[in-house]
């Protein structure tokens, strides 16, 4: 069963049904829970500091839990998930707290795609290469994250091999491409890339655009800019996703790589993101020596 983040399928008596996603639809189905552990989230602001409340709850249909989790992962609960990932956070994965475990439930009546647990910090490293945050046995959220967070001269010429993941290759190519390159047989593993790229033009002023999104089986696509013009590339975030199975379970390992202009990083605007009391740890790269690297 493959589920998109546009689409959801849900299990009938008449077959699949296809339809959108509806968070509304999850609120009942958790306040009658008795048997499988599943874990939602309050509607909190996710880039404010705060402490979620949990208490135990459950389901009676493991199946049913498990689709439920799965239809949470949408266009919204990927772009909550992946701002915490870029804020240096660790969200739970739903499908994970409902097919490996998770010890208890929020308490709200509004269901939102995850909680999130404490804020991870970021190892400060002279390295290019990605430092794992939590391993997928730890943390209670049943996946293993890799984090990489550089400053740079010039993000565009900004190209690394990164091997450390277990199950994949996380390669960033010159001109913001990205590709992911599964290992130890995992071609036949639901895999996925999104990022985030923001340009400054000639008026000094900055625009974010999506990139392309590849996903499924086998070897991918890379991930590249939607953006084709001649605006200076001065931030992107690329996120690395390996499934356990198909898009409907739980994540295996997942990379977030993010990289910065040395300049823009140094900006009263940069200054106002969530995520940039980070930049004191980010490894500064010299990309005119970037081939003195062993990437």
């Amino acid at each position: 069963m493959v589920i998109s983040r546009n689409t959801i399928l849900l299990l009938s008596q008449k077959g699949l049904v296809r339809m959108k996603t509806k968070f509304k639809v999850l609120t009942c189905v958790l306040a009658a829970a008795v048997s499988v552990p599943v874990v939602a989230s309050a509607a909190t602001a996710i880039n404010k500091e705060y402490t979620p409340q949990y208490k135990f709850g459950s389901v009676v249909d493991k199946e049913a839990t498990f689709v439920m989790a799965a239809e949470m992962r949408d266009d919204e609960w990927f772009e909550n998930f992946e701002l915490a990932l870029l804020d240096g956070k660790c969200p739970t994965d739903p499908v994970s707290a409902a097919t490996i475990g998770a010890e208890s439930i929020n308490d709200s009546n509004e269901i939102l795609p995850a909680y999130i647990v404490d804020a991870a910090s970021v190892t400060p490293s002279t390295e290019v290469k990605l430092t794992k945050m939590h391993d997928k046995e730890s943390d209670g959220t049943g996946y293993t994250l890799w984090s990489g967070r550089f400053i740079v001269s010039d993000v565009a010429a900004f190209a690394s091999k990164f091997g450390e993941p277990t199950n994949m290759d996380c390669n960033i190519l010159l001109n913001g491409r990205g590709r992911l390159d599964y290992k130890n047989g995992y071609s036949v593993n639901y895999k996925e890339l999104s990022g985030s790229y923001t340009y400054k033009d000639k008026n000094d002023k900055t625009y974010t655009k999506l990139g392309t999104n590849p996903a499924g089986t086998g070897k991918l696509p890379e991930i590249r800019s939607t953006y084709n013009g001649s605006d200076k590339l001065v931030e992107m975030a690329l996120y690395f996703y390996l499934y356990r199975g198909d898009s409907s379970s739980a994540f295996d390992e997942i990379a977030v790589i993010h990289i910065v202009d040395n300049d823009y990083a140094n900006s009263a605007e940069y200054a106002q993101k969530s995520y940039a009391n980070l930049i004191g740890s980010y490894t500064y790269v010299d990309t005119d020596n970037l081939s003195k690297v062993d990437a």
